[in-house]
């Protein structure tokens, strides 16, 4: 579930917003700290 939804994350970072791709990082970081 937890890499289904980093790969949704990523796509959308990477289609909608600048602002996500700068906070896809931290959000990486945090999923990889729960799991």
């Amino acid at each position: 579930v937890i890499a289904f939804l980093a790969t949704a994350v990523t796509t959308l970072a990477l289609v909608q917003s600048p602002m996500w791709a700068s906070l896809l990082p931290f959000v990486m970081f945090s999923l990889e700290i729960e799991s």
